[in-house]
């Protein structure tokens, strides 16, 4: 059985309702004079990381969710599954699929692939950077080299 089909099946209502109730939300500070609780928010943003952690066809599991896809799902989700660099890069494509990233998503991606060694993709991030005309930060690109002069044999 998919994870997420454990997690459904072990929460049942629950976890629907939380994803339902998800969709709609834009951010922390919408969560305000609504029903839905911060810890039921952090509760689907876990539930989309041990998607993207751990499905093998994760994109097919995000796409049936119907989420709506916007800066802070994608920066939080980027967030949670850090120790997961390939996994991330997924999920950024799909996400990317679903809306425009800013430069914040980016750069945490950036951060990501440059702390687990994964040069070539996090130069093709970059590159993406540069077509919708973003920049990386100061700080990122100084982060960027240390990592290297760190690496360097």
């Amino acid at each position: 059985m998919l994870r997420s089909a454990q997690l459904l099946h072990k929460y049942g209502n629950r976890s629907q309702n939380i994803l339902c109730s998800f969709r709609t939300l834009t951010s922390v500070n919408s969560l305000q004079g609504t029903s839905v609780s911060k810890d039921d928010y952090f509760a689907a943003i876990h539930h989309i990381s041990n998607i993207v952690c751990r499905e093998v066809h994760s994109e097919r599991t995000l796409n049936r969710m119907n989420l709506f896809v916007n800066h802070e799902l994608v920066f939080r989700v980027l967030r949670s599954c850090s120790n997961s660099p390939t996994e991330s890069l997924r999920f950024f494509s799909w996400a990317c699929s679903h809306y425009t990233p800013t430069f914040v998503e980016f750069e945490e991606l950036v951060n990501i692939l440059i702390l687990h060694r994964k040069y070539e993709s996090m130069w093709r991030t970059i590159q993406q950077m540069q077509k919708q005309q973003l920049s990386l930060f100061c700080d990122t690109l100084s982060f960027i080299i240390e990592e290297y002069g760190r690496t360097a044999p």
